[in-house]
């Protein structure tokens, strides 16, 4: 069950989900290629949540009797007690109470997410907006539990010019700039659907693939002028590079000791933690029956997963260009957003729900580590003099 995906499914061959986890794709329709950076705002007028918002977000949809096989769990675990019982007129709420002290303890400090995590445990998926199923809704085994990890701001975004810019003069530039590329890129990807160079380049190569056959088919299209401009093969080398480029091993920790400004370093020092943490886990393994069920949901859901993260050079390149194409093809079309990781267990299959659970403190600390990085990110574009700033 592969955690990074390495493609998307073109339409028509059948809807995937990460079945903890695969990922869905969606064609990019032959139409024209919109204007750049239209859907991330400027620095100076980005929405963020409030403090309140920030803090995670956990629902509870369930029957009393479907609530207790994860609740006795809890309970073996020593996660849920008396504390929980006290002024809770239900199961379901013995059990949020459990599940969200257990989450706010993650991280073991302040928490921070700028992607508003929301954990739902319901008996079948669920997206931002309740069930998103075309037609009605299938028969299933009443007693699979669907637990669903979803991001529900707006995409964010990282620019990794200002770091670029800071670094002049030093000789590690381009290895420690395709490194932090790469800790990042494939950090968020743990814990949602990330975009970077990966998914520009599918995208365009869908666009040309559409406006070649457009044309062979006699249709009046300016390839050149609606894909071309926004090559992938025009992204700055480092990133491009940044398979090959990446520090590893014992050459990590001398190419952060050459950054001079210690927060830059601390920085590149928490990208590099949560990137390890982030190698160093896989969400469980379903059962057979519930892989199957879930992946049948899967094709019947609406929707696609919306990127939580951006990660590029800069704001008028073919990365950002091409999410901004992938959200308005989202958006236009009237699809809605829907959870990138989803996971169906047995609701007397403790051994799995724990399981899960123990992913999840790994799971905060990585979108804890990718909203610090959003944080520094802000800051540093707002301190820089860039004249071309959009």
């Amino acid at each position: 069950m592969s955690i990074r995906p390495r493609r998307l499914s073109r339409a028509g061959e059948g809807a995937q989900c990460r079945l903890a986890v695969q990922r869905r794709g969606t064609s990019v329709a032959p139409t024209q290629l919109g204007t750049s950076h239209c859907l991330i705002a400027p620095a100076h007028t980005l929405t963020l949540p409030s403090m309140e918002a920030v803090k995670d977000r956990l629902f509870v949809s369930l029957g009393s009797d479907l609530a207790l096989g994860p609740a006795a769990a809890m309970v073996k675990r020593g996660l849920l007690d008396r504390r929980h019982l006290a002024g809770s007129g239900s199961v379901p709420q013995v059990l949020e109470r459990a599940l969200t002290e257990f989450l706010e303890k993650a991280t073991g400090e302040p928490w921070v997410d700028k992607f508003e995590i929301e954990l739902t445990l319901s008996d079948g998926p669920v997206g931002y907006s309740g069930q998103l199923y075309r037609g009605r809704k299938r028969n299933r085994r009443a007693d699979f539990l669907v637990l669903t990890w979803t991001n529900r701001s707006e995409t964010q975004y990282i620019p990794l010019r200002p770091v670029f810019d800071q670094l002049r003069g030093n000789p590690q530039r381009e290895r420690l700039m395709a490194s932090l590329y790469q800790w990042l890129y494939q950090g968020s990807w743990h814990v949602f659907y990330g975009f970077g160079l990966d998914e520009a380049e599918e995208a365009y190569l869908w666009r040309k693939e559409a406006y070649l056959s457009s044309r062979e088919e006699g249709e009046d299209v300016d390839l050149e002028g609606e894909v071309e401009f926004a090559d992938p093969a025009s992204v700055i080398e480092y990133i491009r590079q940044a398979k090959e480029m990446i520090l590893e091993g014992e050459e990590v920790g001398p190419a952060l000791a050459s950054i001079n400004d210690a927060r830059l370093r601390r920085g590149f020092e928490k990208a590099h933690e949560l990137f390890v943490l982030s190698e160093s886990w896989k969400l469980p393994r379903m059962s057979d029956e519930c892989a199957a069920s879930l992946e049948e949901d899967c094709r019947s859901m609406e929707g696609v997963p919306i990127p939580g993260l951006c990660v590029s050079h800069w704001r008028d390149d073919a990365i950002v260009a091409w999410l901004d194409e992938t959200l308005n093809e989202a958006y236009q079309n009237g699809m809605e957003s829907r959870s990138e990781i989803m996971f169906c267990f047995e609701a007397t299959d403790h051994r799995r729900f724990l399981q899960f659970l123990d992913t999840l403190p790994r799971m905060a600390k990585i979108v804890q580590g990718l909203s610090e990085w959003v944080g520094l990110a802000e800051e540093m574009e707002s301190a820089c003099d860039y004249g071309d700033r959009r």
